[in-house]
């Protein structure tokens, strides 16, 4: 996947958790997976350059299922270690999680400057095709990642039903394997969460 079509997905993401993103042209990107900064680890960082190498933006997103937050202020950490100095302008937060119920991960939100959005949000977001994009790479991660929530049982609201319906459709004419080259970025980090996610994915590897 290319930097145009992983911004189109990061600029999605931020924007459903209520940041104001400032619409850019990044030439290339990188994604690191655990990525640790003086004991603080978020589950994704993702930076985008300019044709200079010049840093543009950074998304750093946080995953939880069912878990709480590890520790005492850990969102609050990773803001300080991964959004801050030459960053701290160019970074976006995002807890991802099931739920926003916990009253220290709203304390957290509140205090860190990041922002939530449910995976119920954002599988209803993934129903509206045309808030991600028009590029094969993005289509194809929008409909794994929908088929991947759905199996988790984060479905859209009924009226999206048919949706879902056309998405397990698709399923059959996927061919290869999950791969960072699709940006399958979401699945992936919520690989270490159960073995049953684990299980998913692999079964995604469908022989030609």
């Amino acid at each position: 996947m290319n930097a145009e079509s992983a911004y189109a997905i990061v600029y999605e993401i931020a924007s459903l958790a209520g940041h104001k993103v400032k619409s850019i042209s990044p030439k290339t990107h990188t994604v690191q997976f655990w990525p640790r900064i003086e004991g603080s680890e978020p589950d994704l960082v993702v930076d985008f350059f300019d044709a200079t190498e010049c840093q543009m933006q950074r998304l750093v997103v946080e995953v939880k299922w069912d878990a709480r937050m590890s520790g005492s202020g850990q969102l609050i950490k990773q803001r300080e270690s991964f959004c801050r100095g030459s960053y701290e302008e160019h970074s976006y937060h995002v807890l991802l999680s099931k739920n926003v119920g916990d009253a220290d991960m709203r304390e957290q939100l509140v205090f860190s400057g990041c922002k939530a959005v449910t995976w119920h949000q954002l599988v209803n977001r993934l129903s509206l095709k045309s808030a991600w994009g028009d590029s094969p790479a993005t289509s194809i991660w929008r409909d794994r990642i929908g088929l991947f929530l759905s199996e988790m049982g984060i479905v859209p609201f009924d009226s999206f039903q048919t949706e879902i319906g056309t998405l397990k459709a698709k399923a059959h004419h996927f061919t290869g394997a999950w791969h960072v080259d699709h940006w399958s970025f979401l699945a992936e980090s919520m690989l270490p969460l159960t073995e049953r996610m684990a299980g998913y994915v692999t079964s995604w590897e469908i022989k030609k």
